[in-house]
């Protein structure tokens, strides 16, 4: 009897104590035998799919076994492959490095070879070009002295031929006025006035009424000057005024023959040569020079500002006079052919087309756009009271005191423009002119030329 049963027994002893009977008793043990029987058969089955289940687990068990055993085998060939190639790339490897040096070995040869044959070539082209280059410099320094030979004795010749032609033109005009042939009707002071007068309203009404001081783009110069001057914004128009008249004066009274361009300019370098004798106190003060430098960028030249200028004496202003004369009848005979004639009727025009320009570009960089026919205006009226002026017999120039010079702001021919100052008998520094004056030397026949008369007073700027 198995345990299973016992234990089914005893739990079922209360039930056998209860039965009374023995047919009932040997029927509730034979159904207990069947029960266990069956129980029995169904763990027997269990068993055998146990046993089957185990028994294919056993045979899997085994294939698998076979397929680890072919890995193994795999494993190990590939392992033999993985030596034998790694024997075969360091052999492969070996012979490429050797290869490689051998290469380069080669390659560092020709290259050194190469770099010695155009470094040869190269000194051997230097040489060439050198040779070749110092011919041609000498080649141009002899054609340049032969130039320069020719230049100075063709300057020398047109010099010593201007010089003859002046002194017959003097000696004519001093025949003239000995004999009193001289017909020249001169001017009245208050016509130089007036005339001086228009020029300066001219001035001011370009910068009064068509510039917003506030709204322009001062350029580096403007700003640096003023800023030297400690000037307020609200006086920026006096300085705007300052720089303009030193354009209009470099270009038209810089001398009586400035208004003819590089033309004059031959003939004021002569008149300089041969009247100044070393010596000059200038046809306008040095004042708008520094000004002028610093309105055009420094583009002051030196010939124009160390030019000696002679002081007012008989033979230089008429020398003066009569020059300018000639250079008037060509520029007046449009008709005239001659090739002088015609050299200072275009010398003229370039003039007054470069002062124009000048003035519109310098307003234009500051954001000031002018219509050009009131700046043709102001430069007409500029050029016919310089072509006024020049042939008179007495000298009348503009004039000014230099910057940095002490002097009392009411000292003769000079006004004050300095705000907040009353006192005229301080002597203060001059900063900057306004705008010039103009002052006459002689009389109406050229005579009395040590005398000098303030017909305008120039406008200065004072500092404290």
């Amino acid at each position: 009897m198995s345990i299973e049963m016992m234990h089914s027994l005893q739990a079922n002893n209360v039930e056998l104590h209860t039965i009374n009977k023995p047919i009932d008793l040997l029927r509730h043990l034979t159904g207990l035998v069947e029960h266990r029987n069956n129980a029995l058969n169904d763990m027997q089955h269990r068993l055998q799919q146990a046993d089957t289940e185990i028994f294919n687990q056993q045979g899997e068990l085994h294939k698998r076994g076979q397929e680890i055993g072919q890995l193994k085998d795999a494993r190990a060939a590939l392992e033999t492959d993985l030596r034998n190639f790694r024997q075969y790339h360091d052999t492969t490897v070996k012979g490429i490095e050797s290869k490689h040096r051998e290469e380069i070995m080669v390659l560092t040869r020709r290259h050194d070879e190469y770099v010695t044959a155009l470094r040869r070539n190269h000194s051997e082209q230097q040489a060439q070009l050198q040779s070749s280059y110092q011919n041609q410099i000498d080649v141009m320094k002899a054609n340049h002295e032969t130039f320069v030979l020719s230049e100075q004795q063709k300057h020398s010749e047109e010099l010593e031929e201007l010089n003859t032609w002046t002194k017959k033109t003097v000696e004519k005009a001093e025949e003239a006025m000995r004999r009193g042939v001289d017909n020249f009707q001169a001017k009245p002071d208050r016509t130089f006035v007036l005339l001086f007068d228009e020029l300066k309203a001219a001035v001011q009404n370009l910068i009064a009424f068509n510039i917003d001081p506030s709204a322009l783009r001062f350029d580096q110069p403007f700003k640096a000057r003023a800023s030297e001057l400690r000037l307020q914004p609200s006086n920026n128009v006096l300085l705007l005024q300052s720089f303009l008249w030193g354009m209009v004066i470099d270009l038209i009274f810089k001398s009586p023959f400035s208004v003819f361009g590089t033309y004059g300019e031959r003939l004021a370098e002569t008149w300089s040569l041969l009247f100044s004798h070393g010596k000059s106190r200038g046809y306008i003060s040095i004042c708008f020079e520094y000004q002028l430098t610093l309105c055009l960028g420094g583009s002051l030249s030196d010939n124009r500002a160390s030019r000696l200028v002679p002081d007012p004496e008989s033979s230089a202003e008429k020398w003066r006079y009569t020059t300018i004369e000639r250079l008037q009848t060509a520029l007046k005979n449009k008709q005239s052919t001659q090739e002088s004639d015609r050299q200072i009727r275009q010398s003229y025009q370039e003039n007054v087309l470069n002062l124009e320009q000048s003035i519109s570009t310098w307003l234009a960089q500051m954001g000031a756009f002018i219509e050009m026919e009131k700046i043709q205006d102001i430069v007409k009226t500029a050029c016919e009271f310089a072509l006024i002026i020049a042939v008179e017999r007495c000298r009348v120039q503009l004039y000014a005191p230099s910057p940095g010079e002490d002097m009392k702001s009411g000292a003769e021919g000079i006004l004050d423009a300095t705000p907040g100052y009353a006192a005229v008998d301080q002597r203060r520094t001059v900063q900057f002119i306004v705008e010039p004056g103009l002052v006459k030397n002689g009389n109406a026949r050229g005579g009395a030329l040590q005398s000098r008369v303030f017909l305008s007073r120039a406008v200065v700027y004072f500092g404290s």
